[in-house]
């Protein structure tokens, strides 16, 4: 009595093909990888960029005074909240009520400044922060601006004459 079977030829040839659709699909697997990591790195940037670019405009518009602490430092107050930015070479650090975010940014160029006057000394009031942010080898400006009411640099001297 004959059996059906598959010969040797035709299960080495169907282990081929096998073989050669499986490393297809691992390398097609490999390349969507690399793809999805390079999205996902490219859009936590983004999403730094953005998040650092909000919580700056928001604190220098909100801010009452915004106040150099050093070359590359400065505090806000608002309602007796401190909020305390450090420019470091690789990254930039917020801290606001104990709570301390960092932005993993390369910056350069990072210039406190009033009525378009370098500060460089603590303790003097801001009206205006400049600096460079690398990103993929490009260079983003960043520049905030807070226009202070004219009360506060009202003095009683001045009031009395």
């Amino acid at each position: 009595m004959k059996l059906k079977a598959f010969t040797i030829i035709e299960l080495t040839v169907i282990t081929l093909l096998s073989g050669i659709v499986i490393s297809i699909a691992y390398f097609v697997f490999f390349i969507l990888q690399k793809q999805y990591n390079t999205y996902d790195k490219t859009s936590k940037i983004q999403l730094e960029i953005t998040t650092l670019n909000r919580l700056l405009t928001e604190d220098f518009q909100k801010a009452d005074s915004i106040v150099s602490s050093t070359n590359s430092a400065f505090l806000i107050y608002k309602n007796e909240v401190v909020t305390d930015y450090k420019f470091e070479p690789n990254y930039i650090t917020r801290n606001k009520s104990s709570v301390t975010d960092t932005f993993h940014l390369s910056t350069d160029n990072v210039s406190l400044i009033l009525d378009e006057v370098p500060v460089s000394v603590p303790g003097i009031w801001l009206n205006e922060l400049k600096f460079e942010a690398n990103y993929h080898q490009k260079k983003l400006n960043f520049h905030f601006y807070k226009k202070y009411p004219v009360a506060p640099f009202i003095t009683k001297d001045n009031q009395k004459q």
